[in-house]
């Protein structure tokens, strides 16, 4: 079997591959019972460092092919973060919310994973799932807003005053509240402390109410 001479182009090629997918070789394997015998991480690594110079022909297109197959991953630069932040201000749709709206392509996408590409605590993730949070958030309509008469604000504080349980316990028993609802925000619009609130969080609290 001729040996295929990994050059420096060809170890370039596959370094950008590895990048590109934002996957290891022993991620890249996982599960991978039908891959040529022989094959394993530790030599792709050889290839990549430059170590091992030669490959076989089934091995190194094996190897490509997988690589190859695996979503690609993309740089979320702060043009892609600022564009995700806007549209979860527009919507008021939160993370929770927007996966339960959309779904999540089959669990693969978490609430977690689009909180930390908000926050900018992850910097890169699959061009597929940055793509479709982003369409996901993209057909939803802007957030309504309520801006509190004096009748509004009168209700609010008949409700301040009929309401015995905690927010806190409140929260977590009424399966209804939505998901960017905290206590605080609960007290402080109880208090009369907003001149406009959400009308999903208005809504809540006046079916709250009328219960």
């Amino acid at each position: 079997m001729e040996l295929i001479i990994i050059s420096d182009e060809l170890q370039q090629y596959l370094q950008d591959l590895k990048s590109s997918s934002g996957a290891g070789a022993s991620v890249m394997l996982r599960g991978a019972n039908d891959r040529p015998k022989g094959l394993d991480a530790a030599m792709i690594n050889r290839w990549l460092n430059g170590k091992t110079r030669t490959a076989r022909p089934d091995h190194w297109n094996d190897v490509l092919r997988r690589w190859s197959e695996m979503p690609k991953w993309i740089k979320i630069t702060p043009e892609i973060q600022k564009e995700l932040q806007l549209e979860h201000e527009r919507t008021g749709i939160g993370s929770i919310a927007l996966l339960n709206i959309a779904g999540s392509l089959n669990d693969a996408i978490k609430p977690s994973a689009i909180d930390h590409w908000l926050a900018g605590v992850r910097d890169k993730a699959p061009e597929e799932h940055v793509q479709f949070v982003l369409n996901a958030w993209r057909v939803l309509p802007p957030m309504e807003w309520i801006r509190l008469t004096p009748q509004h604000l009168s209700d609010l504080a008949d409700l301040r005053n009929r309401l015995h349980l905690n927010p806190r316990i409140l929260i977590r028993h009424a399966s209804d509240c939505p998901g960017n609802l905290d206590e605080n925000k609960i007290y402080d619009i109880l208090g009369g402390r907003y001149k406009q609130i959400r009308k999903t969080h208005f809504d809540f609290l006046m079916g709250l109410l009328s219960r």
